[in-house]
């Protein structure tokens, strides 16, 4: 038994030794979306999860907002707070471009602090924080997410949205329409996506008091720094969990913090517009960020 754990942990030790090469030249999704985002100057960034990354096209944007923005689509891959407050108070911070951040208002504020633990973009001292932080049982996934990147390990480094480079090759494969979507998916996501404008919906929960904090932290900077912050509901809320956890703190935002888009478009949650149930396709994109020019055009009149 024990030469057989021996034999584990130096396959282990071997497969790190392979990998961590390629850890150091493959940057993260958001790693490469910053080194693109500093090449030249930006005034305005969408930040959320991979639902703003599918649902916005920057350069369509800027065409419908007349140029007033030049703007850079910040969605990521598990894009959710607490880690967009820290990138967003990083951009304000260190970016004195921008003038105006649109911020997704999602669930998650309430998960176990989920850290990379993959091998591109591995830190330690993350990985290190994340099993001190959870009982034994629940450190138990990190340590398993740490086994299976040795052993299946991704290095690509291949992360495209619609500002890379490989935008087109990423419309291509965005207009095909998703042929795994749910009906009840979408009719329930369409149907919170609306309740989420209305103000007759009794809350059953309070709102987080850590995600009131981190969006007040963001709007004083903001203020701070002359940037105009908004937030927004993003296409395909998927649970009632999260519409009552985004709903509650939705509601207690002022209405100059708030970005009103018109989820009540059923077209935004068709077959035809879903890449699947919870991501637009191309034309779900296209749509989207027209009614998201709209709605920042109704601020600047």
């Amino acid at each position: 038994m024990r030469g057989s754990l021996q034999k584990l942990a130096l396959l282990l030790v071997i497969l790190a030794l392979i990998k961590l090469p390629f850890a150091y030249f493959y940057q993260s999704e958001l790693d490469v979306a910053k080194t693109e985002f500093a090449s030249r100057e930006f005034n305005t960034v969408f930040i959320g999860s991979s639902r703003t990354r599918q649902a916005i096209i920057p350069g369509e944007f800027d065409r419908q907002t007349n140029q007033i923005a030049q703007s850079y689509n910040f969605g990521t891959s598990g894009g959710l707070p607490p880690r967009t407050f820290d990138l967003c108070e990083d951009l304000i911070a260190t970016h004195p471009s921008i003038k105006y951040v649109f911020f997704e208002l999602s669930g998650g504020i309430d998960r176990a602090p989920e850290y990379d633990v993959s091998l591109s973009g591995f830190s330690f001292s993350e990985y290190y924080r994340a099993l001190t932080m959870l009982p034994f049982d629940a450190s138990l996934i990190y340590h398993n997410k740490l086994v299976l990147a040795l052993l299946k390990p991704d290095l690509s480094g291949n992360y495209i949205s619609y500002n890379w480079p490989t935008a087109p090759a990423f419309e291509k494969q965005q207009r095909q329409v998703g042929s795994k979507v749910s009906d009840d998916n979408l009719r329930l996501s369409h149907l919170l996506n609306r309740q989420m404008e209305t103000t007759d919906v009794v809350p059953t929960a309070t709102a987080n008091p850590a995600y009131l904090r981190g969006i007040n932290r963001l709007i004083e900077l903001a203020e701070s720094k002359q940037v105009r912050i908004y937030f927004y509901i993003p296409p395909r809320i998927e649970t009632e969990e999260e519409f009552k956890t985004v709903y509650a703190v939705y509601q207690r935002l002022e209405p100059k913090n708030r970005l009103v888009i018109a989820h009540d478009d059923a077209s935004l949650y068709r077959a035809d517009t879903s890449y699947d149930d919870f991501h637009l396709n191309y034309a779900g994109a296209m749509l989207f960020t027209e009614h998201f020019a709209m709605a920042f055009n109704d601020l600047n009149r």
